[in-house]
């Protein structure tokens, strides 16, 4: 089983920058900059909270019971290339750095695992393994961008929350990406 995920490496910068927005909304100078971040960071953490994914480049830290729990990480978007480091629970007590070349980082970004390279096993766990692994993509998929950023130009617009559609282009852009890897979610 799988405990909530724990941020070791927050992201540095944001998934959108500050001057797409002002080119996208037209805006020239400096004088709304402060609130274009303030619903920057707001509509990011919306995202985050509705698909339940790591949208920014972050390294976390998961704790599970067991190998068997690493067959499909509770956290994503996680790519093939992603840095992990995996230690263990071992027969002494004792927290265990396990070799890089044992394992790989396998499957998909939205259900990524780790897994052992051929030919090697698992060694002997007690009670727990920790795996940290980086999450987030380095470019966002081009729909995710396009709902982060109408979301940005409707709050700019509007300022305040305005009733919406049961089934907006929001949902439209986002519904692929909806992750239920655990229990808890992002940016709530």
């Amino acid at each position: 089983m799988w405990r909530e995920p724990t941020v070791v490496t927050p992201a540095t910068g944001s998934v959108i920058e500050l001057s797409a927005i002002k080119s996208r909304l037209r805006i020239v100078g400096d004088h709304e900059d402060a609130v274009l971040i303030e619903i920057r960071e707001e509509v990011i953490a919306e995202a985050q909270s509705y698909t339940g994914l790591f949208l920014t480049r972050e390294t976390v830290r998961l704790d599970c019971d067991g190998w068997g729990d690493l067959r499909l990480l509770p956290v994503a978007p996680v790519l093939q290339d992603a840095a992990a480091v995996v230690r263990y629970r071992d027969a002494a007590g004792q927290i265990v750095a396990l070799a890089g070349d044992a394992y790989r980082v396998g499957g998909k970004a939205l259900d990524a695992r780790i897994e052992p390279v051929p030919g090697a096993v698992w060694p002997a766990a007690y009670g727990l393994v920790r795996v940290e692994v980086e999450v987030g993509w380095p470019v966002l998929p081009y729909d995710v961008r396009s709902a982060l950023m109408q979301r940005i130009a409707d709050r700019f617009e509007r300022r305040e929350t305005a009733p919406v559609a049961s089934f907006s282009d929001w949902d439209q852009l986002l519904v692929n990406y909806r992750f239920g890897g655990g229990a808890w979610t992002r940016g709530a």
